[in-house]
Parts: structure tokens; sequence; C-alpha cells
């Protein structure tokens, strides 16, 4: 069954499906300009993005998924 994303349906992190900007700052909990401002500032530890045409940026869910499990905290600040 396919999902409308159109009608607010978030795919799950798991489908290797290609999220917009927008959509990948939902998943990721950020706002849009955050995503865009990391291109900007060249961070290299951003979720990894997919060029669609000349200027589409595209992020896969699978890779969020990878990048939100690789920069996830554990819930401690190191303290006992």
């Amino acid at each position: 069954m396919k999902r409308n994303l159109e009608d607010n349906q978030m795919p799950s992190a798991t489908e290797d499906r290609l999220l917009t900007r927008k959509q990948a700052a939902e998943v990721l909990g950020f706002q849009p300009q955050t995503l865009a401002r990391w291109k900007w500032e060249g961070r290299e530890d951003r979720p990894p993005e997919v060029r669609v045409g000349s200027r589409a940026v595209r992020y896969r869910a699978s890779e969020l998924s990878r990048w939100i499990a690789s920069h996830a905290s554990n819930g401690t600040d190191g303290k006992n």
C-alpha cells in the first residue's frame, strides 16, 4: 500500500523513500532551515543528501534512520 505524503503521513524510517528537506526535517525534529544551514556551512556530519536533477535535494529515509542511530545519545550525561 502506497502512502500519500500529501496527507501528512510520513513514511517509516525503514522505507527507502526519497524525502524532501521539509519531510526529512520533520523526521529528525529540526526545522528545514537547519538542514539547509548545515549544508551551507559544509558540516561533514550532516545527514547524507541525494541530488535529483540539477537543484532538488532529497534524503533517503534509510540514511536518516542510520544518521539518527549514529547521533543518538543514550540519555545520560556521563555522571553516575
